[in-house]
């Protein structure tokens, strides 16, 4: 866990601006910094976008009176696509921009979901027990023949 902590602390932003450098040396320093701000200003009105659509679908669902798991997941996945883009740089606003095509955030979801599945079940059994499998059953059949008297009660 920390290993993955420090990859995303460290090597990632520096990998960024290695990128960013190397846009620069090609290009201009005004061309790489312009192509940072309109990434960031594009991926905004595209998350805003994206963020409302998101929204409607949940309420769909939710007026449907489905669960809207599926949903929250997709609006889920749109913050951490605008979080990506308020990080200056070029790795981190293509990932972003990823984030924000369905296709992309299904197969992102997929892989949460069969990583959730491994972690709940393990390994060897990657799929949840089914709910509706009946072990063992037995029906006894009665009936009441008569009543017993009421103790306490005279009237």
């Amino acid at each position: 866990m920390l290993a993955r902590l420090l990859l995303l602390l460290i090597v990632i932003p520096l990998a960024d601006l290695l990128v960013l450098l190397w846009i620069a040396q090609h290009t201009s320093a005004g061309f790489a910094f312009a192509l940072v701000l309109a990434g960031g200003i594009a991926g905004v009105a595209v998350m805003r976008w994206q963020g409302f659509h998101a929204w409607r679908h949940v309420r769909r669902e939710i007026d449907a009176g489905q669960t809207p798991a599926v949903a929250l997941f997709d609006s889920l996945l749109i913050f951490v696509a605008g979080v990506l883009f308020f990080i200056p740089g070029v790795l981190t606003d293509i990932a972003a921009a990823a984030l924000l095509l369905p296709p992309v955030r299904r197969a992102v979801l997929a892989y949460m979901h069969r990583r959730i599945e491994i972690l709940l079940y393990g390994r060897a059994n990657p799929k949840p027990p089914a709910r509706d499998t009946i072990i063992e059953s037995r029906v006894i059949e009665s009936r009441v023949i008569e009543t017993p008297p009421e103790s306490g009660n005279t009237r």
